[in-house]
């Protein structure tokens, strides 16, 4: 980790801007921030984070300061990891480079003081041009919408590239075109006429060489002695050998590998590029800025850098061939670099000009009043959902600057014992059963120095009733002899907080905090398993419909569809004549089910094709159908309480509870369809409302309002 270079002799330190890539290589983004780096920004402290690798190699020559950061890993840890980063380098802008590292850098930097800028290098006028499917294409068009509104400024490298970010992401925050920055050579090479041919640049889908090789081939009907030169590996290469040779150009056709660009230029008089997409290349700006002829296909922001005579349309190789032969032949019709084309000194100080304006103003998220010291007081030693939510806002509130201590039964443990490996100050509260723990519960918190009791469950809220400063955080909605309760123990709260609008409906007065999960890491099986493997994941009992799963089962195989069903979970809290109904309902599904007992979510959602989870009881929330999103599986679920608003309204694969024939025809509809477009926009959407970065922005907020109200008291 690099600390910066040290104060000024003043003793003023400058600011610092941390700038994060996912790339370690030396394309078009590292040559921006090399190219920054070489310039500096006067006035700020530049820090690059990125992999291992040429990148970050260069930098070190140059002096830069660098933090060596592997993007190719679990989102979770890689999250970790820059947070982390950020956390011990402080910066006051931290501006990331390609979609990777935007979101990574959304989801990082959540509850801190920090000012997001992004600069935009690529994004295709044709949304499914880097992506497998229109559908993949709209999906991330989505969460880009979601993942910018973190963000205070955007820059983008072209005038197409402002267009485009403005027409698929729609962002409410400022965009500034920065363009990439040449400078120019002081002495040009004299050029002649000529016809060697030169194409720089990747070999895959994207940049289209198969039409360069069409085009070439045109060139060379006309004109023998023409000669092509592909520079550049790809996985297309030998696709693309065999179309040299189905063209009849082989024998002018040089696949050279990597080389060396300048040189190449020198050599060569015509750059053809006719790329499906393109933002401000720097190979056309190098190529204009050597004095060759180029020509490019008329997209994205080729037109900033080329005249109309040297682009043509994609649809169009004649006019193509005749734009080369034009360029190669006639030196008075190659382009000069425009003057809208900065230099690198003047595309650093456009940067600059930005953040100088960012600086002018009031940074986005301030950082916590000083911590705060947070008691949360847990309903049971036991880890159940509620626990799972506990132990999560104490992680939230610990990155968002305040002091936590988790107070659980001693006996059971699981709690406090999870909560103590986690790092957390716990106390054990002693206590023979419910009575005697909410007695000595309440003891404790009265004499904790705690700015917050957050109550997490009606246990703790209720041991509290009537002491200062507290939270109640209900799970559940109360009714019968707990309504009651709940009433005593909202008494004089600051807040009532419900995981829901569906809770919220039935309890006037509260407040919604939805839960979230961690992101879910599977590795998916292609092709689909034969047989399809339908899964459950929860509490083995009734209330779950785990019967009426079973039966629904029963009938989607009567049916003649060749499932199984893998059940993950036990019977716990569940008494023995509900545990033995709910074995003979699954034991008549014989070899066709498959008792796996409790597994983790990852293992669980990489096993199964569709995961259902058929609730009879109204849920309050129902964590596992979120944690389905987050893992991108396909999943059905019961219209059960919240469990529709979780999903949301457009989710099709929704059975009415307790029925199993319509639950039957749900799983039978989600095993028949394509779910990439479904499972797409479920991601999103968990990435938009329940990832641990988005609940950490509701926690925030809600935490400021409640201790806003204690400091005032």
């Amino acid at each position: 980790m690099t600390d910066g270079p040290p104060p000024t002799a003043s003793g003023h330190v400058e600011p610092l801007a941390l700038w994060i890539a996912p790339v370690s290589n030396l394309a078009g983004v590292a040559r921006h921030i090399i190219d920054t780096a070489r310039a500096g920004l006067p006035g700020w402290r530049l820090v690059v984070a990125a992999p291992e690798g040429p990148l970050l190699d260069e930098l070190r020559a140059l002096g830069c300061p660098v933090v060596p950061f592997e993007v190719d890993q679990p989102v979770n840890r890689a999250v970790a990891d820059l947070r982390d980063i950020i956390g011990k380098l402080s910066p006051t802008i931290v501006h990331s480079h390609l979609a990777k590292a935007d979101f990574l850098s959304a989801m990082a930097t959540v509850g801190m003081p920090v000012t997001l800028v992004s600069t935009e290098h690529h994004i295709p006028e044709d949304p499914s041009a880097l992506h497998s499917s229109r559908t993949k294409a709209v999906t991330r068009q989505m969460a880009h919408h979601a993942r910018i509104r973190r963000f205070t400024h955007l820059l983008a490298v072209s005038d197409s590239t402002k267009r485009d970010m403005l027409r698929y992401w729609k962002p409410s925050v400022p965009i500034t075109v920065v363009k990439n920055g040449v400078d120019r050579p002081d002495a040009v090479l004299e050029r002649r006429p000529g016809l060697r041919l030169l194409s720089l640049t990747r070999l895959d889908r994207e940049k289209n060489l198969e039409m360069t090789l069409r085009v070439f081939a045109g060139v060379l009907a006309k004109h023998p002695e023409a000669t092509l030169t592909i520079g550049g590996t790809g996985p297309l290469e030998n696709e693309l050998r065999a179309c040299a040779r189905k063209l009849g150009v082989d024998h002018a056709t040089t696949f050279a590998g990597f080389i060396d660009a300048n040189r190449a230029m020198a050599e060569h008089d015509v750059l053809l590029q006719p790329s499906r997409a393109d933002n401000l290349s720097y190979t056309l700006l190098d190529a204009v800025a050597a004095g060759m002829g180029v020509v490019a296909s008329n997209i994205g922001g080729n037109p900033e850098i080329l005249p109309g005579h040297a682009l043509a349309s994609l649809d169009d190789d004649t006019a193509m061939v005749d734009a080369v032969v034009e360029q190669g032949l006639d030196l008075s019709r190659r382009p000069c670099l425009p003057e809208s084309i900065p230099t690198v000194r003047e595309m650093a100080d456009q940067v600059l000009q930005v953040y100088a304006g960012l600086q002018s103003k009031k940074l986005p998220s301030d950082p916590p009043p000083g911590g705060r010291r947070i008691a949360l007081l847990s309903n049971q030693g036991e880890i159940g959902g509620g626990e799972v939510m506990l132990l999560a806002i104490a992680e939230a509130a610990r990155e968002l600057g305040h002091d936590v201590t988790v107070a659980a039964p001693a006996t059971p443990s699981k709690v406090a014992d999870t909560a103590r490996a986690a790092g957390f100050v716990v106390e054990p509260i002693r206590g023979e059963g419910a009575r005697s723990y909410a007695q000595n519960l309440r003891s404790w918190a009265r004499q904790h120095d705690a700015n917050l009791l957050w109550c997490n469950g009606l246990r703790p809220a209720f041991a509290t009733a009537g002491l200062p400063r507290r939270v109640v955080h209900l799970h559940q909605l109360p009714a019968g002899k707990t309504a009651l309760a709940a009433r005593a123990a909202r008494h004089g709260a600051l807040a009532t907080i419900v995981p829901s609008h569906f809770v919220a409906e039935r309890l006037p007065g509260s407040k919604v905090l939805e839960n979230w999960v961690a992101p879910v890491e599977v590795v998916r099986t292609t092709p689909p398993r034969v047989p399809r493997v339908i899964g459950y994941l929860g509490r083995l009992s009734d209330d779950k419909g785990v019967g009426v799963l079973a039966e629904a089962v029963e009938k989607v195989i009567a049916d003649g569809h060749d499932v199984r069903l893998l059940v993950a979970g036990e019977a716990r809290f569940v008494d023995r004549a509900t545990a033995a109904r709910i074995e003979a309902s699954l034991n008549r599904l014989g070899d066709r089910v498959e008792r796996r007992g409790w597994m983790d979510r990852a293992t669980f959602f990489s096993e199964v094709d569709l995961a259902v989870f058929p609730s009879v009881w109204e849920e309050t929330f129902g964590l596992v159908a979120a944690e389905a999103m987050a893992a991108r599986c396909p999943f059905v679920v019961s219209d059960a309480g919240a469990l529709p608003e979780v999903v949301g309204a457009d989710y099709p694969f929704v059975a009415r509870a307790g029925n199993p024939d319509a639950l039957a025809d749900a799983l039978v509809r989600a095993l028949g369809t394509d779910g990439t477009s479904v499972t797409e926009s479920s991601y999103v959407r968990w990435f938009e409302r329940y990832s641990p970065e988005a609940g950490r922005t509701r926690l925030s907020v809600l935490l400021d309002s409640v201790l806003g109200e204690v400091q005032r008291s």
